[in-house]
This record gives structure tokens, C-alpha cells and sequence, in this order.
């Protein structure tokens, strides 16, 4: 058995399940179903290139991502004062952060010490280069990364699929930065600037705050924008600048303070013009955050507003309530509403989530005042999650269990009554680790009009450790499903090559079968080959027609 697996494991990969499950934690995400494309090429480029804290510079801390404003000032103030951050649990007593965000971060930052304190920043030039090939049935798709970074100075990407991504960034002492090409904006709580990941719910607290990173180098297929950026960093002040090549203006200050951060950003295009003001203001365990935006045409500008309030009183505890109005004059063209089903026009709404410890319980109310006046489908609308995921350890297994319900109901006004759509999603997953091997079992039921199902059973090895010379792992998963129309179709993410990101919709009667795995051979310190294979096989009933789709896809990545 442990042959097969081996030669299995000989064949392709991903983010590591620990790793995955920190992403979830970081982006406030339940399931990685709700997760986008672009914010899992962030995370895994970040897992192959992790951010070293004590050596970056503050431009290069803040345009990762993975920090706030207000953090990456508390890192650098507490790196001047006590010299380097040595281990995940020091990061946890930095303010700003704690032991379960600094062990989620980990998986993405290095503690590398081996510069004396005020020696410049190293170096080092770091290379990494992938190349794929996907066959699904007829059709050949190719794409290709290119990643360089001179330490924590200057890196560039360069991105090449159904288009091409080009971006090359320079980060400052002093601290500035300048990037050309293709970059995102991230800005306040995404009311006037956002590009990037929203949730389609609201399944934790955790979702209902967005942490603003200023402007960004892409190297993702999709990215935001593209034109250049500079930002400039004195003292406890942020300002950045950016224009894109369709003649989109963004600005953007920022001050931070002991206390919390307040800023103000502006857009303005051809037929649109936008200025926000955020703030974030901690007094102890309660937080408050939001932005407030007027935005629209030159001679119809509309406000628009998104607060919240998130309260952590004890360890692994948490709660959050955030309100939103986005009036229906409101055009935020480049904005990102709080969950996706949504846009920011035309909506009311309020959202709630608690968490204690493996429980998490989220309502999210919206109403539609525009389709409601007009008397449209779905003008109302109230979603609820509940998810319960414990974990325990027994004889040297580690056993983790997971329950997650989801209810929603849509209402449409008709005549003198509103006529209700349900929606119930029950979901039960069982995951086993031991050791190198693992297994997950997964049943999940939905009921809208009619009822379906998904069920799927999944096998795999992992060698221990990536630091070992030759790293090998592979993943078996056979799923069967019987929905009987779109309305209870059910999501169901699959596990891919690095980069690469499938969530397929399953409805109608069908199974599937899926092979990925990957070696990784370090052949020296500083040169690694990795090979990565993914393989599936489905076959699905829609409308009396059968849909037979073969998949092979092929990569190869060399980190110099």
C-alpha cells in the first residue's frame, strides 16, 4: 500500500492543508469554495516566497498583503525598539497581533535574522519560473509565471494565459515605492477603491473587515488594473498615487496612529468621481471601522456608508456587527460590497457573526429599496450560517470533524404579500490525519423546490516535511452527486495544481474522479525542481443529455 502511494504521490499539488485552512483564517473565508482565483494565487505565491519581517522594508511589509496599516507600523516600531522578531510566538505579543494570527501568518513570513540591525536589506536575487499545460477533452490551454525578487529591494512578475500580466515594483528604504504594470487597490473598506476578493456570504466575523493594503504588484492572471503607483511613507503617514493607462486617477493618505488609522482616498475617471473617508479606531478589545463615500456622476454625487463594530473579549472569541447603505444613485464602479451577491448600489443591509472557539454563527439582512418600490423579484432577502469545527487529537491521529448549515430565503413582493425562496444547505465533512496519510469523508445535502446531493470520499500522502531534499504527495477523491436542476446545484472545490483554482458547479446526476499529486526535488540550497500533474475523469446527466469532460493538466516550476 505504501508503494502505491508512493508512486502515486510521483505525479502533482497545492497548498498544504494547514496552509489552506490559515488562508480561510486570514480572509475570513468558511469553506474554500468561497474563495476567489486570484486571492489563492496571492497566498500560494506568498507560501513559495515568504515575507521576511525583519528585513523588508516598511513599503515592501505594506504592499504584501497580508498587513494592515496599523500593523505594519506596530511591527516596525517594535522591531526598532526590541531588534528581530525570532519566533511566532514574540509576533503574538507585537500589538496589533496575537498567538493565533501570528501561528495563520506563519505559514506565509520567515524570521530570517541574519542581518546585524541598520545594515540594508539584503540582496539576494531569488527566481521562479512555471510553466503548464491543461488538455480538457478537445481543447489545449497553456500558461506560464515568472517571478524575480532582488531581496526585498525590487521584484517583478511576469504572467502569460489567455492574456499577459506585467508588473515590476521597487520598494525604498526610506520607505517609497514605485510599481509599473499591473497592480491592485485595496482601499478602506472597499466602498470607492477594491480590487480584490469579496466573500459571497458572510460566514465569520473575521469577513465583515476588509484590511486595506494601499496599491499592489500583481502577478495574477486577472489582475486589477494597470498603469503605475507610488506610494511614499513618512513617519506615520501613507500617501499613494496612481494612475491606470484608460486615465483612471487614485489617491490616497493615510495616518496611523496609537490607536488606530484614519484616511482619505479619491477616484476620478471620465465618467466617474469618487472620495471616501475610512477609519479604524481600537479602544481595547472593541474595534470600530468603516467608510463613508460620495460617488457618482460630477452633478449627481451620492453618499454611501459601511461601519462596523468587532469586539474580541477573551482568546479565540469574537464579534462582529457591520451595517451598509448603498442608495441607488450610488455607481461605485471600482468598489467591492461587503458579500458579492451584492453589488454597492441599491442595498441596505446589516450583518452580524459571533465565534467561540470551533463555533462560528453570521446573519446577513438585506433590502433592495429601488426593487422594492418596483416591486422586483428578490427585493429582500436574510442568510444564516452556522459552522461547528472541532478538532482533537487521539492516539496520535488527529481527528477533525465539521457540521455547516446555510439558510437563506429571498422574498418577492406579489400583490399585497412577499412570497418566500428557501434555500437549506447542510454539510458534513469528516477529515483523518495520520501521520503522512489522510482521509476525508464528505456528505452534503441542499433543498431549494427540489433536493440534492453530493457525497465524495478522498485519500492522500504527504511526506512530513517540505524541507526535506525530495518532497512527494498525492490525492485520490471519488465524488457522486444527483441534483436535480441548477436551483440546487452544489459547489464543491477540487484540489489543483499550484496556481490553479477549481470549484465546479454540480447539478444534474453525475460522479467524478480526480488524481493530484507532485514531487519536488531540491537538488541544491538555492535550485528546486517541482513537477505537478492533475488528472480527472466526470461524467454528468443534464436535461436527458450526457456530458462526458477529461481533464489532464501538467506543470513544471524551477525556483533558482
Amino acid at each position: 500500500m505504501k508503494l502505491l502511494l508512493f508512486f502515486l504521490a510521483l505525479l502533482a499539488g497545492n497548498l498544504r492543508d494547514e496552509s489552506l485552512r490559515a488562508v480561510l483564517a486570514l480572509t475570513g473565508a468558511g469553506t474554500p469554495e468561497e474563495l476567489s482565483q486570484t486571492e489563492l494565487e496571492r497566498f500560494e505565491t506568498l507560501s513559495q516566497h515568504p515575507v521576511r519581517i525583519n528585513l523588508s522594508t516598511r513599503s515592501r511589509l505594506l504592499s504584501c498583503g497580508l498587513f494592515s496599516t496599523y500593523q505594519v507600523a506596530s511591527l516596525c516600531a517594535y522591531i526598532e525598539d526590541n531588534g528581530h522578531i525570532l519566533s511566532v510566538a514574540e509576533l503574538g505579543s507585537v500589538n496589533g497581533f496575537d498567538d493565533v494570527l501570528a501561528r495563520h501568518l506563519s505559514h506565509f513570513i520567515s524570521f530570517e535574522s541574519h542581518s546585524p540591525p541598520g545594515s540594508p536589506p539584503e540582496k539576494r536575487t531569488r527566481q521562479d519560473a512555471m510553466l503548464r499545460l491543461a488538455c480538457k477533452d478537445e481543447s489545449h490551454t497553456m500558461a506560464a509565471k515568472y517571478h524575480i525578487s532582488c531581496g526585498e529591494r525590487a521584484e517583478a512578475f511576469l504572467s502569460a494565459k489567455d492574456g499577459y500580466t506585467m508588473s515590476v515594483a521597487v520598494y525604498g528604504r526610506r520607505p517609497w515605492s514605485l510599481i509599473a504594470g499591473d497592480f491592485n487597490a485595496r482601499l478602506g473598506q472597499g466602498l470607492l477603491l477594491w480590487s480584490g476578493m469579496s466573500m459571497s456570504g458572510v460566514p465569520s466575523p473575521s469577513a465583515l473587515f476588509k484590511s486595506a493594503n494601499g496599491f499592489s504588484a500583481s502577478g495574477s492572471f486577472s489582475p486589477g488594473f494597470r498603469g503605475a503607483a507610488a506610494g511614499w511613507m513618512p513617519g506615520n503617514w501613507v500617501a499613494s498615487v496612481a494612475i491606470t493607462t484608460k486615465g483612471t486617477l487614485m489617491g490616497s493618505v493615510q495616518y496611523t496612529g496609537r490607536n488606530g488609522k484614519l484616511g482619505l482616498n479619491a477616484l476620478s475617471e471620465s465618467s466617474f468621481y469618487g472620495l471616501s473617508a475610512d477609519w479604524q479606531l481600537g479602544l481595547g478589545h472593541l474595534t470600530w471601522y468603516g467608510e463613508g463615500a460620495l460617488g457618482g456622476r460630477s452633478d449627481a454625487c451620492v453618499p454611501a456608508i459601511v461601519s462596523g463594530l468587532s469586539w474580541a473579549p477573551a482568546y479565540k472569541s469574537k464579534f462582529a456587527i457591520l451595517g451598509r447603505f448603498y442608495p441607488a444613485g450610488y455607481t461605485g464602479k471600482h468598489a467591492a460590497a461587503v458579500r458579492t451577491a451584492s453589488k454597492t448600489e441599491d442595498e441596505a443591509g446589516i450583518s452580524a457573526g459571533a465565534q467561540y472557539r470551533w463555533l462560528n454563527l453570521t446573519l446577513d439582512s438585506a433590502v433592495h429599496p429601488q426593487k422594492l418600490k418596483e416591486r422586483k423579484k428578490n427585493s429582500r432577502s436574510i442568510k444564516s450560517i452556522l459552522d461547528a469545527s472541532p478538532q482533537w487529537n487521539w492516539g496520535g491521529a488527529v481527528l477533525n470533524p465539521e457540521v455547516r448549515w446555510v439558510q437563506r430565503v429571498q422574498l418577492s413582493p406579489v400583490e399585497n404579500r412577499f412570497v418566500q425562496d428557501w434555500r437549506q444547505d447542510m454539510r458534513m465533512d469528516m477529515t483523518m490525519q495520520l501521520k503522512a496519510f489522510s482521509a476525508k469523508l464528505r456528505y452534503n445535502i441542499v433543498k431549494s423546490g427540489g433536493t440534492g446531493w453530493l457525497s465524495y470520499a478522498e485519500t492522500g500522502y504527504r511526506t512530513p516535511s517540505d524541507s526535506s531534499r525530495l518532497h512527494v504527495y498525492a490525492y485520490l477523491r471519488a465524488c457522486f452527486y444527483d441534483t436535480p436542476g441548477w436551483e440546487t446545484r452544489i459547489y464543491c472545490y477540487e484540489r489543483d495544481v499550484p496556481g490553479a483554482f477549481s470549484v465546479p458547479a454540480c447539478y444534474g446526476r453525475g460522479f467524478s474522479c480526480s488524481l493530484t499529486g507532485g514531487i519536488k526535488y531540491r537538488k541544491s540550497w538555492n535550485r528546486q525542481h517541482a513537477i505537478y500533474i492533475r488528472a480527472s475523469i466526470s461524467k454528468a446527466l443534464h436535461s436527458g443529455r450526457t456530458v462526458v469532460r477529461n481533464e489532464v493538466k501538467l506543470q513544471y516550476q524551477l525556483r533558482l
